[in-house]
């Protein structure tokens, strides 16, 4: 039997095989990946998801509120009494006089 001194690990069916069709070893095959350096995604298939998404949140503020915001509802009188004590709170505690030393 002959000596395939490029294949030594290989198989003698193997050897036939390559021998024949020309192909390369995969021991010996460059790779692909390792020639190509690795290209950064480009900006639609980084940011697009996202520019989706928001393009979706605004459009459905905009059918829910309105374009200009004229569907949006007034306030209620509970949710104005509840601002006004809110503020009325608010300006008690600014008029307070303030102990500085303690």
């Amino acid at each position: 039997p002959r000596q395939n001194t490029r294949f030594p690990m290989s198989s003698p069916l193997y050897e036939d095989d390559v021998e024949c069709s020309g192909a390369a070893s995969p021991e010996v095959a460059p790779t692909n990946a390792s020639k190509t350096p690795a290209s950064k995604p480009s900006f639609l298939r980084k940011w697009g998801p996202a520019l989706v998404a928001v393009a979706g949140v605004i459009v459905v503020n905009a059918i829910l509120l309105g374009p200009t915001g004229s569907k949006v509802p007034p306030l209620s009188h509970r949710q104005l009494t509840v601002k006004s004590m809110r503020e009325e709170r608010t300006q008690a505690v600014l008029d307070m006089d303030w102990d500085h030393e303690a």
